[in-house]
């Protein structure tokens, strides 16, 4: 028997396990493959967005610092507004106090209240309400920096005292 001979019967006998594994190779590497593109594709992802007509690495280059020239305007915008935006915030309330209590003997259940209201430099106003069986009466006292135009009352100088060491938001 010649060696071709011998080679075709041997393939015969074979043959199903010579396309087995032929199989599981080509699975592998359509596998590999496809890991490739995906990762090719993580690659040029961020080079998509640079927007050039030429393949040209100089008209490349010159996109690139284009669009850098683009983001830090961008970026330079976004801190101005920042920067407005945080001192127009300094107006928002950002400390309250309230003290409730009894304000006189012929009513009960603490519905008279001092509410004090100040923003980040601590300028606002103190309200008291105050509640009786016959009259009520309610206060507005101006508060500059932290200090009140006119002495508190025990429940005002409480409920600002609460308003100063309490604060609303907080800056990040």
């Amino acid at each position: 028997m010649s060696l071709w001979q011998q080679i075709s019967v041997h393939l015969a006998e074979y043959v199903s396990q010579y396309l087995a594994v032929a199989l599981v190779l080509s699975m592998v590497c359509t596998a590999v493959a496809g890991f490739l593109l995906l990762r090719i594709r993580a690659i040029t992802r961020p080079y998509s967005r640079i927007k050039t007509q030429s393949e040209d690495p100089s008209e490349l280059l010159s996109a690139v610092l284009h669009t850098i020239d683009r983001t830090e305007s961008n970026i330079t915008l976004l801190e101005d507004r920042l920067s407005s935006h945080l001192d127009e915030s300094k107006t928002f309330i950002r400390h309250v106090g309230l003290v409730r209590y009894d304000a006189f003997d012929d009513i009960r259940g603490m519905q008279s209240f001092s509410l004090c209201i100040l923003d980040a430099e601590k300028n606002g106003v103190l309200l008291t309400y105050l509640a009786g069986k016959h009259s009520t009466r309610s206060y507005a006292v101006t508060i500059d920096d932290g200090e009140a135009f006119r002495k508190l009352s025990e429940e005002e100088s409480r409920a600002m005292s609460e308003a100063l060491t309490r604060e609303v938001v907080t800056q990040s």
